[in-house]
């Protein structure tokens, strides 16, 4: 049986979750998770020159893009045929409309259909 000075210590002694004087220690609130970037967040950032973003957008843009293959490779697409346009290096077209109809989206795969259906004359590219 234990004495009544050892019952006294053993009360007044801190628990894990009691700061130096025995008082309860306030609970820290977890942070909650960032905000998802807006519509229009990501869409500057896939359609701008990846050299115009700054380095938190290119973090940014990569993680959403991580999460959805389908949108990594409609942007890698867009990116390709912009390139195309501005380098003018049309030669490159039939590669690229053999790409977006193996990619399946929406959108892309009837534009490049219909390029394949009226085919532009890449010769002079």
């Amino acid at each position: 049986m234990s004495s009544p000075t050892s019952r006294r210590r053993r009360d007044r002694a801190p628990g894990p979750s009691a700061g130096r004087q025995g008082l309860p220690q306030p609970r820290r609130t977890p942070q909650p998770p960032p905000a998802p970037p807006s519509t229009r967040q990501v869409t500057g950032w896939l359609t701008r020159r990846p050299a115009s973003l700054t380095e938190d957008e290119h973090q940014q843009l990569k993680a959403v893009l991580g999460g959805c293959p389908e949108l990594a490779t409609a942007h890698q697409l867009v990116r390709d045929i912009g390139d195309m346009l501005t380098q003018r290096t049309g030669a490159l077209l039939p590669a690229w409309i053999d790409d977006a109809v193996a990619a399946d989206l929406p959108g892309l795969t009837g534009a490049a259909l219909d390029e394949a259906t009226f085919p532009v004359d890449t010769r002079n590219s």
